[in-house]
């Protein structure tokens, strides 16, 4: 009988644990807005990042003029400034080819050739300035091309790395500033409208979304579902890897969509009745704006998109992973700029971009806003 009964008490006991550990989880509740209490204290060595990334951006566009003579030596100097320095955040597989583009935006900077997409990559040298742009032989633009690729392998690598392995207040505030927004989510780069206007990619997140809502703001609520997630504790991890591998695809989207942004560009330029050097060196700045985006992601991880589809976009574009750029075949004279097109349709399908959206994201919302 005493066994009996004590069976019976073990397994009340186990039945009423089981019912406790059972109970449903209250639904998360959202606030509106993000949290800025820590901000600022938790992003001080991310605004040293991000102060000396402008810094090396600023010291290659001077290049465009013939008087500012490039050197090596100083924007490696820039990209080591500082700890943590922007190079000890870059990725460590692609840092070495940082370094080649600093070497070679040097060389191309006191070549005194002037490189033109009609000539071959031979006849242009080590490159130089065409049509107020610097580039290399094969009509790479240093700036863009470097910025571009920091976006990825720097910024993003970075940030995602960190929310996902340690996802705390700060990891969180960390990736907003090296997004580059503040935890007041402005969705604006114009100085005058915000003391905090947006930079790098969510600058161009911002620029992709209309004021009535798109992946900005689709941004700005992952970071505050995150945010609310963990202050809820452990019962909501669910909730909150939720909300950052929303926050890893958005990001990917924002460039992805300004990549859509800059080949329309490029399509429209080369499609013109006549087209000058400046014209053409317009239509080279932006293709390199869209295909950094690309080769930026290309071998990191935490992407939405794989190698492979980079691989075909990138052959369609003329610009093959590892190997050496062929662009003459896009913007000279002759050029093919349907495979603008079909790189187009590439992202649209790998993406699952609508109609509509691609639409929307050949517009500057904040330009056409007036945000």
């Amino acid at each position: 009988m005493k066994k009996n009964l004590l069976a019976l008490g073990v397994a009340f006991l186990a039945l009423s644990s089981c019912s406790k550990n059972d109970e449903p989880v209250a639904p998360l509740v959202i606030p509106t807005t993000y949290d800025a209490t820590t901000y600022v204290a938790n992003t001080t060595s991310e605004k040293v990042i991000r102060t000396n990334f402008n810094a090396v951006i600023t010291y290659l566009a001077a290049g465009r003029n013939v008087g500012n003579k490039q050197s090596a030596a100083d924007l490696k100097t820039l990209f080591e400034k500082d700890s943590p320095s922007l190079a000890s955040i870059t990725n460590a597989t692609f840092k070495a080819q940082i370094y080649t583009a600093f070497d070679k935006n040097e060389k191309a900077s006191l070549d005194a050739k002037t490189p033109n997409p009609n000539n071959t990559p031979a006849q242009n040298g080590n490159g130089g300035i065409y049509g107020g742009r610097l580039f290399d032989e094969n009509g790479v633009e240093f700036k863009e091309s470097v910025e571009k690729l920091l976006f990825s392998w720097a910024l993003f690598d970075r940030s995602i790395t960190l929310i996902k392995s340690t996802p705390t207040q700060a990891s969180l505030d960390k990736a907003i500033c090296l997004w580059g927004a503040d935890a007041s989510f402005p969705n604006t780069s114009t100085a005058s409208k915000t003391t905090t206007p947006d930079d790098f990619s969510a600058k161009y997140t911002a620029a992709r979304t209309k004021g009535t809502g798109g992946l900005y703001t689709d941004m700005q609520k992952a970071f505050i579902k995150a945010q609310a997630a963990i202050k809820a504790g452990d019962k909501y991890n669910s909730d909150r890897d939720a909300a950052i591998k929303s926050i890893t695809l958005t990001w990917e989207k924002g460039n992805i969509a300004t990549a859509i942004f800059y080949l329309n560009s490029v399509y429209t330029s080369l499609s013109a009745a006549t087209l000058d050097d400046n014209a053409r060196g317009g239509a080279l700045h932006s293709f390199n704006e869209a295909t950094g985006f690309f080769r930026g992601l290309r071998g990191i991880s935490n992407k939405t998109i794989t190698d492979a589809q980079i691989d075909k976009i990138l052959d369609i574009l003329y610009v093959p992973a590892g190997g050496t750029p062929q662009l003459f075949k896009l913007i000279s004279t002759s050029g093919d700029k349907e495979r603008l097109k079909q790189a187009l349709t590439e992202i649209k399908a790998v993406y699952g971009f609508t109609d509509q959206e691609m639409l929307d994201f050949q517009k500057n919302w904040v330009s056409t806003e007036g945000r």
